[in-house]
């Protein structure tokens, strides 16, 4: 015939911190959830680049933003020039990265053949 023994089982899915931690614990999770929601998330803007040229297709791209001849690799107004493309430039700003679109007007070469 089996004893009966006196054993302590314990619920493993609750807290074994003492009731005055728990608590304090569970203040500090509250406020932490409080500050993420209090704080507004900084709203990265590019530099205003300005693409006035592009050679894309070379073992060396280039391109004239803001009247200067940049590569790949060069800073302008704190931005990295990460690539090159005939579409425009890839830039890393405040570890953000950002595409600046060129819109360079083609014009015809028709009126100089007359």
């Amino acid at each position: 015939m089996a004893q009966e023994t006196d054993v302590n089982v314990r619920d493993p899915f609750l807290t074994q911190l003492p009731e005055k931690l728990q608590k304090a614990q569970e203040q500090a999770v509250s406020k932490k959830k409080e500050f993420k929601k209090l704080t507004p998330q900084e709203e990265i803007i590019p530099p205003n680049l300005t693409i006035k040229g592009l050679i894309w297709n070379t073992d060396l791209p280039q391109a004239i933003v803001n009247d200067s001849i940049i590569r790949i690799g060069d800073i302008i107004n704190e931005a990295e020039i990460l690539d090159i493309t005939k579409e425009g430039i890839s830039i890393r700003y405040r570890n953000k990265e950002f595409f600046v679109k060129a819109q360079l007007s083609i014009v015809s070469s028709e009126k100089n053949r007359r």
